[in-house]
């Protein structure tokens, strides 16, 4: 029954990680067009978003791997 509950958890939290990795990708090719196209000005968003997006899926990768540990005991190392 907890199994079943961790698994659900690490569950959303594994689609939060790969949809924040999509919105990483997009704001990738908006700062590259930006960057190849000359609006070096505007391109700085882009580049915080990814900075900070990329921290959220820190996070959140390191808390679907306690939700592991919890669930087995066991590390991924």
């Amino acid at each position: 029954m907890i199994e079943e509950r961790i698994d659900k958890l690490i569950e959303m939290y594994q689609e939060y990680y790969e949809e924040n990795c999509r919105i990483i990708e997009k704001n990738k090719e908006n700062l590259n067009w930006k960057l190849n196209n000359g609006y070096e000005e505007c391109a700085y968003s882009n580049a915080i978003a990814i900075k900070e997006i990329d921290s959220k899926n820190f996070l959140i990768k390191s808390f679907i791997e306690s939700l592991e540990y919890a669930k087995t005991g066991e590390t991924n190392d």
